[in-house]
């Protein structure tokens, strides 16, 4: 079994991830800037035809069930409304970056897609109702598990053994990943963040997604992160390779500005947007 630091070698050599593609970086400079609009949004994923297809084909699929055909994406905006569409555009771009697993054993991407687009959502939904900062909520919560994804696509025998490990055990994926490989997916989550020079605040919520967080040393936006991520695998939305749940303390909260009474309002809104969560994974055949 290769070596923490070996992994960081070779995720650093991997050709394939070496940069971010162009269409989803557009995308998500857009997503994480606050004085942008819908209709910019709009642009930037008009000027990529496949994405543009891919958008349209899920806007006018039976799910949404319109009366007539949408025929542009900044018709679809003005339909859907921004987070709709963000939603579909991100979720596409980071689908099509990572595709099936290959990796095989106990992990199920597509329950991890799962996962990771409703804690990106909710990440969301707790910064629009609740906080209202950290633009970048909804990417950070999206990505904050991209590293599981490596392992599993290109250290997939190591991977596999990880997750045989783990599996029906009551502590965390990640000390069965520090024990076993010396790394946890959160760092290889981290390496890649840098790679593609996302913005550090990003880079900083995924390496510390499984860190509770605290008043005095966390970010609002890595608070966002693990919260998001805890109460969504709390509420038991898609898996990602353990059934352990990160506690969700009242000084985790005050990070956020997340008020108890505020945790049944946003659970609610993310269940209602559970179906159009599905409709996209549906769209792909996973």
């Amino acid at each position: 079994m290769r070596s923490g630091d070996e992994i960081r070698h070779e995720v650093q050599r991997i050709r394939e991830i070496s940069t971010l593609p162009q269409v989803m970086r557009r995308i998500m400079d857009v997503v994480v800037d606050e004085r942008s609009s819908a209709q910019d949004l709009a642009r930037e994923i008009a000027h990529d035809q496949a994405l543009t297809a891919k958008v349209l084909k899920i806007v006018n699929s039976a799910f949404y069930g319109f009366y007539r055909r949408i025929s542009s994406v900044s018709e679809a905006v003005v339909i859907l409304g921004y987070n709709e569409i963000r939603s579909i555009a991100m979720t596409i771009s980071v689908l099509d970056l990572f595709g099936p697993s290959r990796g095989g054993g106990h992990f199920d991407r597509v329950k991890l897609w799962e996962h990771v687009i409703a804690a990106g959502t909710l990440a969301d939904i707790i910064r629009q109702h609740c906080c209202r900062f950290e633009d970048s909520a909804f990417v950070a919560g999206l990505l904050h598990d991209i590293g599981k994804v490596v392992l599993d696509e290109y250290f997939s025998v190591e991977w596999r053994q990880v997750l045989a490990e783990a599996h029906g055990r009551e502590s965390p994926l990640v000390e069965v990943e520090r024990a076993m490989l010396g790394v946890t997916h959160a760092e290889v989550g981290y390496w890649l963040s840098e790679r593609w020079n996302l913005p550090a605040p990003i880079g900083q919520a995924i390496l510390h997604h499984h860190e509770e967080p605290r008043l005095e040393t966390s970010s609002a936006l890595e608070g966002l992160t693990y919260l998001s991520n805890a109460l969504v695998k709390e509420r038991g939305i898609g898996f990602g390779g353990d059934g352990f749940v990160w506690p969700v303390g009242e000084e985790a909260r005050q990070v956020v500005g997340l008020e108890e009474r505020h945790l049944a309002k946003v659970s609610t809104l993310l269940m209602k947007r559970m179906s159009s969560i599905g409709a996209m994974l549906g769209y792909f055949g996973v």
